[in-house]
Parts: C-alpha cells; structure tokens; sequence
C-alpha cells in the first residue's frame, strides 16, 4: 500500500513540475515579445510619425486586432510582406527581421497555448498595389508603414499578458 501512495505522489510531484514548466515557458515567451517589441518601436521612432490617412493603402494594417492570437499573428504577417516589399535598406531591413522574430515567437506563444493559427493567403494584387504606391510616393508608404507598425507594437507590448487563449 504505502508503495501505490509514494507512485501517486511522485506521479503529483511530476505533473507540478510539469506545470511550473509550462507556466515558466509562458511567461519567458511573453517577456521576450515585449522586450523584441520594445526594441523594434525603437528602431521605428527613427522614422517620422506623421498619421497620414491615405487611400489604396488599406493592405497595411491599420485597425489594431482583438487581443487574440490569430489576429495579431495575421496582423505581423502582413507587416513582413509589406516590410519586404519596401526598400531593404537600414534601419528597414533590421526592423523586417524584428518583425520575422516577433512573429515566430507569437507563433511559439500560440503554439505552447495549443492555438492553431490559421493566416488566410494574402492577394498578390494588394502586393502589386502596394508596389505601384511605392513607385509613385514611397515616403508616404514608408511613413504610413512605420505609423501603423509602431501603433501595433505598442498593442502587442500592453496585451501580451492579457493573451490567455486563442
């Protein structure tokens, strides 16, 4: 009897140790998003915050999503495409690899939370759209871009330890 009592409680001891683990993995994976998008909004600061409202420009995103995973996963994968789209020059070029890395850590975060994450295919017209804007006024593209990334980081930076399902 007393050999079926200590397996149940090593069994209790794991499951705790399991768990603490879990919670502690979570927690490093949100204080690495906040740090990473601490450091990005300050490499985007080094462009002008100008709040421009331009048509045609609505494949950036600019409504901030609901603080759940998919959304902001959806949102970050829009900001590559487009940060890959513009000129790859510094501090642009630095502030594209952010945003890979803050996504692949959102990624981590949904995965450790057992969220699926499903990003819709994106419109290679809005891509080609964005191009034809480039070429015709890439100031406000850039501008409108790092706008609208800053305000998202800022989103991800308070929310991240709100997030607690997808």
């Amino acid at each position: 009897m007393g050999d079926a009592a200590g397996l149940s409680w090593r069994g209790l001891a794991w499951l705790w140790v399991a768990a603490l683990y879990s919670q502690l993995v979570g927690a490093d994976l949100r204080s690495d998003i906040q740090a990473l998008s601490e450091v990005t909004i300050a490499r985007v600061q080094q462009f002008p915050e100008l709040r421009l409202r331009i048509r045609g420009l609505e494949f950036i995103p600019e409504r901030l999503p609901a603080a759940r995973l998919g959304a902001i996963d959806g949102a970050l994968e829009r900001f590559q495409q487009v940060l890959g789209a513009l000129l790859q020059q510094e501090p642009a070029a630095q502030v594209s690899n952010d945003v890979e890395n803050l996504r692949s850590l959102w990624q981590r975060l949904a995965a450790h939370l057992g969220c699926p994450l499903h990003t819709p295919p994106s419109s290679q017209a809005d891509l080609g759209q964005l191009r034809a804007r480039l070429d015709d006024s890439a100031f406000t593209v850039v501008s409108v871009t790092f706008d609208r990334l800053r305000e998202l980081l800022r989103f991800i930076r308070g929310h991240v330890d709100q997030v607690r399902s997808c």
